[in-house]
């Protein structure tokens, strides 16, 4: 290995994108079940998802933080601006989203994370697992769009319409 943060081949950092209510939490369990490390800390279930969601709480923030920096939220149908992975706000969430991957999974093999927000912000996620030394892999969760939105609108209060605008950007 040439380097601390030489990607090696046998490490695998597994990112599960897709929009919220598609079914990103089952397949990231799976994952689990199949081996792969999802860390110490998750977000519990709810009245919606009473399995859990197989987050972990500081990716999520750190997410949130990250789109509110951009004047977004998860819910804003509007794209980010273009090549926004290489201005100050990308770097400064690759680093960050590298700081805490080494401090979730140094020692895993093989790992998985999953928060929706990853579909928008995933150029930086990608960078960020290759750069604390893991081969990134991402896995692209689809649900019919009417079960999407209709799972939205109960949910979250969403428009049919909107929820669709939203699911469309991710």
């Amino acid at each position: 290995m040439a380097g601390k943060n030489a990607k090696r081949v046998d490490r695998a950092g597994i990112l599960i994108l897709g929009m919220h209510r598609s079914g990103t939490s089952s397949i990231t369990r799976a994952f689990n079940l199949l081996g792969a490390e999802v860390g110490d800390r998750l977000i519990p279930g709810s009245q919606f998802n009473r399995q859990g969601y197989w987050e972990n709480p500081d990716i999520v923030d750190l997410n949130e933080k990250a789109l509110a920096a951009f004047h977004r939220a998860w819910h804003d149908p509007r794209p980010l601006a273009e090549a926004w992975e290489d201005g100050q706000l990308g770097r400064e969430l690759e680093q960050d989203a590298t700081r805490l991957l080494t401090q979730a999974f140094d020692q895993a093999l093989r790992w998985v994370i999953k928060d929706p927000r990853l579909s928008i912000l995933a150029p930086a996620w990608v960078r960020a697992t290759r750069e604390m030394g893991a081969m990134p892999h991402c896995v692209i969760c689809v649900r019919h769009p009417i079960e999407v939105f209709k799972s939205l609108s109960h949910r979250d209060g969403l428009a049919e319409p909107h929820a669709c605008l939203v699911a469309l950007g991710y």
